[in-house]
């Protein structure tokens, strides 16, 4: 025990906890002014940035599998194609499909927007979200605003 005698530890802890406590008490001292480029660590600033770090680990673990869930955009592709092409896929498109000969243009082109809109729901539905429109772009917004909301769950410096 580095030449320490058990007699000798609780007089030694005594010293390190009055040492701790006069520098914490220093620290809150608010008469004290270091200047504005100084943060002193306290007790109110570390809960705060406790809180910070708590949310923004949350924030990204939810991320992580939130991303970790979504398919390739190979199997995307895989289940987009075996979903158009299943009965209930071919249904829905002839359902789509069918219009009547004499259909004004622009009728057609709203059956038309509202049938893909249809199938763009059948889709997510049966496949989830399109893996492309997730990509560096989307990651880094994400991850901006899990870094905002972390900041303001830790709120303003005492």
């Amino acid at each position: 025990m580095l030449g320490l005698r058990p007699g000798r530890l609780i007089p030694l802890a005594v010293f390190i906890a009055a040492a701790v406590a006069q520098t914490s008490a220093e620290a809150q001292d608010p008469a004290v002014n270091y200047g504005p480029d100084v943060l002193v660590i306290s007790t109110p600033v570390l809960t705060a940035l406790e809180r910070g770090l708590r949310t923004e680990i949350a924030l990204r673990e939810a991320l992580r599998k939130e991303l970790a869930a979504m398919k390739t955009p190979e199997q995307y592709e895989q289940c987009k194609l075996a979903t158009v092409t299943s009965p209930e896929g071919m249904s829905l498109y002839q359902s789509i499909m069918t219009v009547p000969d004499n259909i004004a243009p622009d009728a057609w082109r709203r059956q038309m927007t509202k049938g893909g809109k249809v199938i763009e729901a059948f889709l997510l539905k049966k496949c989830g979200a399109d893996p492309v429109a997730f990509g560096d772009s989307y990651r880094q917004a994400r991850l901006r605003e899990i870094e905002r909301r972390a900041a303001d769950a830790a709120g303003p410096i005492p």
